[in-house]
């Protein structure tokens, strides 16, 4: 966890050299943090939609029987259940909450991929490599994963000195 908080730490600093190690451990959990909160909105989701479905088919369910009072009712549950959907907001705190963490994370991770580019004596501007159709992920994958420079290059000191 050390390597994810740490990145936080160097929220605006795009100068410097990042080791493979701190990106990779980083993009792990930011990837886990976002599972989990793309599950928890899953979760809560399709749960709103299993009550809304279930309440909609009562209501149908009672307006083919021509019951009148269970039609009633149904109608009452249906409602709740849309109540409990949009009405709670749920789904929108927790997307909130999504979205809140993908700003708050898009800058320190945007600086640490500067910082790991300069690693490998690139120049941050090789952020825009993926843009090149078809081999630009290719050749900037390969740039994130290639070892960095053994000692200082024109980026600073060897991050695996200063450990």
């Amino acid at each position: 966890m050390s390597w994810y908080f740490g990145v936080f730490k160097k929220y605006f600093n795009f100068k410097g050299r990042a080791r493979r190690t701190e990106y990779w451990m980083f993009q792990l959990v930011n990837f886990v943090v976002i599972g989990i909160l793309q599950a928890v909105l899953s979760y809560l989701v399709i749960g709103s939609i299993a009550e809304v479905t279930a309440a909609g088919t009562a209501v149908g369910e009672a307006l083919t029987a021509g019951d009148m009072q269970g039609l009633l009712d149904a109608v009452t549950e249906f409602g709740g259940a849309l109540a409990a959907v949009y009405g709670q907001g749920s789904p929108l705190i927790v997307t909130s909450i999504l979205s809140a963490y993908y700003v708050l994370t898009f800058i320190p991770s945007l600086a640490l991929t500067f910082r790991r580019l300069h690693d490998t004596g690139k120049s941050g501007a090789f952020i825009f490599m993926p843009l090149i159709p078809l081999v630009g992920w290719i050749i900037y994958f390969v740039f994130l994963v290639t070892s960095g420079h053994k000692g200082e290059n024109h980026y600073g000191a060897d991050p695996r000195t200063l450990s």
